[in-house]
């Protein structure tokens, strides 16, 4: 079998403390350096970034069966309980499918116009220099 590349670690935690810092440009750097399929550390973990959009679409649609969803959303499940983002097999099946209406083209492209209204409203409402709330205000 092929080692999957990646980065050594200079210290424990090296990868940990890099993404912490910067999570989206650390993955990107990783992707860069290492290709299309990596592997880095995280924390005591092996993780592994997979960024081509065709392993990808292999993972997500042709062999979704055989990946679980992993650890960080299993113990995220003891606080958010059983739901779409959690949950695996049948029953997340059964919630996707009930929600599919809702990502048919026609209503994402009312979503976008309904984003973009709203990011007018908010941007009317901001000034330069102000202090906001982000909280408050992705909630207006």
């Amino acid at each position: 079998m092929t080692a999957i590349p990646g980065p050594r670690e200079r210290f424990p935690l090296d990868g940990f403390l890099s993404f912490w810092r910067d999570p989206t440009g650390s993955l990107v750097r990783l992707a860069e350096r290492h290709g299309d399929v990596s592997r880095f550390r995280f924390g005591l973990y092996d993780e592994y970034l997979v960024a081509h959009p065709d392993h990808v679409q292999q993972i997500l649609v042709g062999e979704h069966r055989s990946f679980t969803k992993g650890r960080a959303l299993a113990e995220a499940k003891r606080i958010l309980g059983e739901g779409l983002l959690t949950s695996e097999g049948d029953f997340h099946r059964r919630q996707r499918r009930l929600i599919q209406p809702l990502f048919v083209h026609s209503r994402i492209a009312a979503y976008a116009d309904a984003m973009v209204n709203a990011a007018e409203r908010a941007a009317g409402r901001w000034r330069d220099g102000q202090g906001l709330d982000a909280h408050a205000e992705s909630r207006a």
